[in-house]
């Protein structure tokens, strides 16, 4: 039975913006609104015109939905109508006392428009149905019979269509929600078989079975369905597929076109049933859902409308699930792409240090020393992975200015003048020129440019002041510090970790960052970390 009349739906929220929003996505469909900022005014609006379906947000001052689903459910005047809850409680015991409260479905906050509309509609379409049986149960005391039938058939495809729907919300494998569909649907008295079969486009124009449930007893194995025009494609199947519509045998006994598996069937049990094309978003057949029953005329008009109904629900999950799973696809793959990438900008950074490396074998190993350092402080002090990864690459580097570097000054073994210090204190800037036109997705170019920068403002290149300076920077100095201090250079001998973590300590604060400094010692004295 369809929907005939325009559904009026009171929505209660004591959030403006909710109700505009939710109010906007109901219209859109056709339904006539009502609204009510408050429990209280719920109950007044409700008292002076029924609703067809409530939507009822739970937590508002003063009443809240619990308490309104309760005092409509214990008027006998308001029972019947739906409640739909709108929460942002996920816990079961919420849930719980929701159903208890008398709700019929809930909706998670924020609302997706499309579950919205699903839930409205499917609530929508059993009121009417509990309306149309409500009214002919008061004429089944006089008139039985044919109404019986009727009324019977339709509650056990309203069944089905609830079972169906139920399982598409949660539906996460395609196979599986086939199967289940099948399932659920020959629970019902009187559908004795259903499958599904999916279109192929081969030579022979052949249909695959995916799913089934009920009383098959080896049936479906001998089916050979085709689509083609030829015997076996002008059965209800075949034609359901060629003609995109319905096709309904009521009486398996007289159908000429259902004579290739007539005695089969008969066999076991079927006498009716129906063939529902499944249509994707181009309005193309890919599939068909196939009911079969127990009995002659078994399908009555408003059954079919539902069975109807039922197969395009089923289409729109499957097209959801697929769309879901090229996303899902589409997402592994930009990932695989984006690992690819990080892989390369690392081998390119290693090569650049490997070349800065090859000029100053005095300082060898200095960058890697540094950038393990660096990485570690920076896990101490609970830096997300990327940032640390960032840090580290940018260590691996931080010398790369010393490339302009005159390879005698980098390896001068005496005290080296103003003018050669000139020069080395301009590999800052020089590593920034190099790299800053390269795409990292971090700031390694800046983390290069100020890692001799100081929280006093006395370092170089640009004498910047406390958080002027990128925390990175900050860290790559604390480290380029202590690896520099405690390892051997052409003009001194090492001077050992106690030295240079005597000078960061003893700088705390002035030239290096506190934070960083006291996870640097913590690292040394406390965790026992020691330079490869």
């Amino acid at each position: 039975m369809e929907q005939t009349k325009q559904a009026t739906i009171l929505v209660v929220d004591d959030d403006e913006f909710n109700l505009k929003l939710l109010n906007k996505m109901l219209e859109v469909e056709g339904h006539a609104v009502r609204t009510a900022a408050s429990g209280e005014e719920a109950l007044v609006s409700v008292a002076e015109q029924l609703p067809d379906l409530v939507l009822l947000d739970v937590m508002m001052p003063g009443m809240d939905g619990f308490e309104v689903a309760r005092r409509l459910k214990a008027d006998a005047r308001t029972r019947p109508v739906p409640i739909i809850m709108v929460t942002a409680l996920e816990d079961q015991e919420s849930r719980l006392k929701g159903l208890e409260a008398g709700a019929n479905e809930f909706l998670s906050k924020p609302v997706n428009r499309t579950e919205l509309q699903m839930r409205v509609k499917n609530l929508l379409k059993v009121k009417d149905y509990q309306d149309f049986l409500a009214d002919h149960n008061r004429i089944l005391e006089e008139q039985v019979g044919e109404r019986t039938a009727a009324l019977n058939h339709a509650n056990r495809a309203l069944a089905a269509l609830s079972a169906v729907n139920r399982t598409l919300v949660h539906a996460t494998d395609e196979n599986e929600l086939l199967h289940s569909i099948c399932q659920a649907i020959v629970e019902q008295r009187g559908y004795r078989l259903a499958w599904v079969g999916y279109v192929q486009h081969d030579a022979g124009k052949s249909i695959k079975l995916m799913a089934s449930a009920g009383h098959d007893e080896g049936y479906l194995d001998a089916l050979q369905l085709t689509w083609a025009e030829e015997e076996r494609g002008m059965g209800p199947s075949g034609c359901a597929v060629r003609s995109g519509t319905p096709q309904l045998c009521q009486d398996m006994t007289r159908d000429p076109n259902f004579a290739p598996w007539r005695d089969a069937a008969l066999k076991r049990g079927y006498t009716a049933s129906i063939a529902l094309p499944l249509t994707n978003e181009n309005n193309a057949v890919f599939g068909i859902l196939n009911v079969y029953a127990g009995e002659v005329n078994a399908f009555s008009p408003a059954e079919v409308d539902l069975l109807e109904e039922m197969a395009g629900d089923l289409a729109f999950g499957v097209h959801t699930l697929h769309t879901r799973h090229e996303r899902d696809l589409a997402l592994v793959k930009n990932q695989e792409q984006l690992a690819q990438l990080q892989d390369s900008l690392e081998d390119t950074v290693k090569a650049i240090a490997t070349i800065v490396e090859m000029r100053d074998p005095y300082t060898a190993g200095h960058q890697v020393r540094v950038a393990d350092l660096a990485a570690a402080i920076a896990k101490q002090i609970g830096l997300p992975d990327e940032q640390i990864n960032a840090i580290h690459l940018a260590g691996i580097v931080h010398d790369v200015g010393k490339i302009q570097i005159p390879a005698e000054i980098l390896s001068k073994p005496g005290k080296i003048n103003d003018i050669e210090f000139s020069l080395i204190k301009a590999h800052a800037q020089s590593g920034y020129d190099i790299l800053k036109d390269i795409d990292f997705p971090w700031p390694i170019a800046q983390m290069i440019l100020q890692h001799h920068e100081r929280l006093d403002g006395s370092g170089y290149p640009q004498g910047l002041k406390g958080d002027a300076i990128l925390l990175e920077a900050r860290i790559l100095s604390v480290a380029d510090v202590v690896e520099a201090m405690s390892s051997h250079r052409p003009y001194r001998p090492g001077l050992g970790i106690e030295a240079a973590l005597s000078e960061i300590t003893r700088q705390r604060g002035v030239y290096f960052d506190p934070q960083v400094v006291d996870a640097c010692v913590t690292l040394f004295r406390e965790q026992h970390y020691s330079f490869k």
